[in-house]
């Protein structure tokens, strides 16, 4: 089988009329060794097939198609299904309705030679002028997007934490080492059910200490949106955001009137002249989506089944512990355990180990009928406690709970 030192990855469903000139783009790259590019049609009804047989024919001296079909299951799903086809070292991303300048690959791949601890390097993407200008609906989510972000076409930025100032990782525009999907897993597949895929695989791989790569390097989205599609993506937004907030410390969402407030301020300070009523019927979209979430309680600790990665973090003689095993040790959530943390976590292998010592430190903690902030206020303790270099002993007193404390423990 030939190896490609770069594989494109596109997820497509019934946009045969956009994933033409998607495809068209790809040709023009100043890129000159023969890559590979895997499409995976995540369950069209109309003409993709017959659009990507056509680009094969015309192009395949020069690009290595390989065309995916499965049963719709969403863009995650679809971007995992490549994944796990793909033959690069670097996997890129971009969306069916893209067009990528010329001198994509060079660009991003030149970010790695000078970064080389990067994990992964990408750019943003525009919307057309003339569009934004008939679009409201998109103009007010550019409006949003540049505050968030500030002039992002003209810096350099790379950052192992800070996700809210590096815009890397928009997955129209980005591309990860391989590598990076064996540390810390796929794209989260339940996400389809809101958005911000790419944004939580940003998060994730920021919280395992991965570095990302922004370069001023634009893409064009050729995008289209009514009132309905406006509406219904600001509530996936929020419900998004509540589904990070609970798995992610410190992520900051539009989930409260003060933080729309504040947003809407922002915005009227960069752009004075726009109305400010699509901006804030998107906010209260949010707002409405994350406690819809909320109300829902949909916590991540219903994912474990959904892991598409079980890492094995230790191993020593016939002992192999798994990612997933320490985690449900320290009742604790997958993606919050970064390797770093993990390497530091001596006493919780020890005691998987079953090779007990006379502990330096003991810490006592009653409790009685509070299961709410059990949970929580363990999993703190453990995350403080494991990482000292020396041993630790945890002795959980209940003082005679009559309620499920003990089962949530």
């Amino acid at each position: 089988m030939t190896s490609f030192r770069i594989s494109i990855i596109i997820p497509t469903y019934n946009r045969a009329s956009q994933l033409a000139p998607c495809l068209d783009s790809l040709t023009k790259q100043d890129y000159k060794e023969k890559f590979e590019l895997v499409i995976v049609d995540d369950g069209s009804t109309d003409n993709t097939k017959e659009v990507i047989s056509a680009f094969f024919k015309q192009h395949k001296k020069r690009i290595q198609v390989t065309y995916l079909y499965q049963k719709n299951q969403g863009c995650a799903s679809a971007r995992n299904t490549g994944i796990q086809h793909a033959q690069g070292e670097y996997l890129f991303f971009t969306d069916d309705d893209c067009i990528v300048p010329p001198n994509w690959i060079t660009r991003i791949l030149e970010g790695f030679k000078k970064y080389p601890e990067a994990s992964a390097v990408g750019g943003w993407y525009q919307v057309d002028k003339e569009i934004l200008e008939k679009n409201k609906y998109l103009r007010s989510i550019d409006n949003s997007q540049r505050t968030t972000f500030e002039d992002y076409e003209n810096y350099e930025f790379i950052s192992s934490s800070g996700y809210q100032k590096n815009p890397c990782g928009n997955t129209a525009n980005v591309c990860y080492k391989k590598e990076v999907f064996s540390k810390i897993g796929y794209f989260d597949t339940w996400t389809r059910k809101t958005a911000r895929i790419d944004w939580e695989f940003k998060l994730r791989a920021h919280y395992n200490g991965l570095h990302l790569l922004y370069i001023p390097l634009i893409v064009r989205h050729n995008k289209t949106m009514t009132l309905y599609g406006f509406l219904h993506n600001a509530f996936r937004y929020g419900q998004a955001d509540w589904y990070l907030k609970t798995r992610f410390r410190g992520y900051n969402t539009t989930a409260s009137f003060s933080e729309i407030f504040r947003s809407i301020g922002d915005i009227r300070n960069r752009f004075p002249k726009e109305k400010l009523l699509y901006n804030f019927l998107f906010l209260y979209g949010r707002l409405l989506g994350a406690k819809y979430a909320k109300k829902m309680k949909v916590r991540s600790s219903l994912l474990f089944s959904q892991m598409s990665e079980d890492i094995v973090v230790y191993e020593k003689e016939n002992i192999r512990i798994h990612k997933k095993e320490l985690c449900k040790y320290f009742h604790s959530d997958y993606y919050r355990v970064s390797n770093d943390a993990i390497k530091r976590r001596g006493t919780a292998i020890e005691l998987l180990e079953k090779e007990y010592e006379t502990p330096l430190v003991s810490i006592l903690i009653p409790f009685y009928n509070r299961p709410e902030y059990v949970t929580d206020f363990f999993i703190e303790t453990i995350n403080s406690i494991v990482c000292s270099t020396s041993s630790v002993e945890l002795l959980l007193i209940d003082d005679g709970s009559t309620d499920n404390t003990l089962e949530v423990l």
